[in-house]
């Protein structure tokens, strides 16, 4: 029996029609699924994101710096015991962005898994603790000090551990955190941004600064690692005397002189010993050493 060519040839589009149908599920629902969880436009995350516990972020001492705690409405709010300690820990918001140890920890305190089939088919959060070496009572201390001023401070062990990172000013992370109203989040981020102070900037990492005579140490370090000064070398120079561009005695290299007390002694002379020359921070002896 001769099969009617019309049907036959239905059948072989109806065939190829749902091949190309499930080659395109399984493209969308494998290969491009990672690109599409992370659209913008997905809610999904953000959803199971806002309504699960994130990790908390704890002190050296176990002290709470960052924490989760569920509304009414079943999402949950991040709040920070410790504002202080806001330019190191920063804050978590999905709607404004992560800043801190939120985002550098981000995977560890709080990951979406999806459903991998066949073996999982219920997405869901993880989270988990993070402890950090900052000291909560240092950082606020640190901070007090501070008064409002511009600055940065950071206070580490030997072993490069930091107690204390501090920037002043800087900004109240639970009015940024998750759970905040969005226009009230989102206006206190915009004045944060117009503020001249630059509150959101950490100038103990970001800030970049000359290092002056704090540098004077490596390189007196250096030359005495290397031989080129020794503990109790004497340096003995001879200034120009002051003019209407030096207040004070001055050397050949344009660098005005350091130890007014000993210039004054001794006119346009200068001796110093590489103890004095440090403590007097003298440009001349650690420009010549340089």
């Amino acid at each position: 029996m001769v099969p009617n060519r019309g049907i036959y040839r239905v059948g072989l589009a109806l065939y190829a029609g749902l091949t190309l149908v499930a080659l395109a599920f399984g493209y969308w629902q494998v290969i491009a699924a990672p690109g599409l969880l992370k659209r913008p436009e997905n809610t999904r995350p953000l959803e199971l994101v806002l309504r699960s516990p994130r990790g908390t972020i704890l002190d050296r001492n176990g002290t709470v710096l960052a924490r989760s705690a569920a509304g009414p409405d079943g999402i949950y709010r991040r709040e920070y015991p410790v504002p202080e300690a806001a330019p190191a820990v920063g804050y978590f918001n999905p709607g404004l962005g992560r800043a801190g140890v939120e985002a550098a920890a981000d995977d560890t305190l709080q990951r979406v898994r999806w459903p991998q089939w066949p073996w999982s088919l219920e997405a869901g959060v993880a989270a988990r603790d993070v402890r950090l070496t900052l000291d909560a009572n240092l950082q606020a201390q640190v901070f007090r000090l501070f008064g409002g001023r511009p600055g940065a401070a950071v206070v580490m062990t030997p072993d490069g551990a930091v107690l204390a990172l501090v920037s002043s000013p800087t900004f109240d992370p639970n009015r940024l955190g998750a759970g905040q109203p969005d226009e009230a989040a989102l206006g206190y981020l915009r004045t944060l941004q117009a503020d001249g102070g630059a509150p959101l900037l950490n100038r103990a990492t970001q800030g970049q600064y000359a290092p002056g005579s704090t540098f004077k140490t490596v390189t007196l370090a250096a030359a005495l690692e290397l031989g080129v000064a020794r503990p109790g070398e004497v340096f003995d120079y001879e200034l120009n005397p002051r003019d209407a561009s030096h207040p004070v005695p001055w050397h050949t290299n344009g660098l005005v002189s350091c130890g007014n007390i000993y210039l004054l002694a001794s006119g346009n002379r200068v001796r110093l010993d590489v103890a004095h020359a440090y403590a007097w921070s003298c440009n001349v002896t650690h420009a010549n050493l340089a």
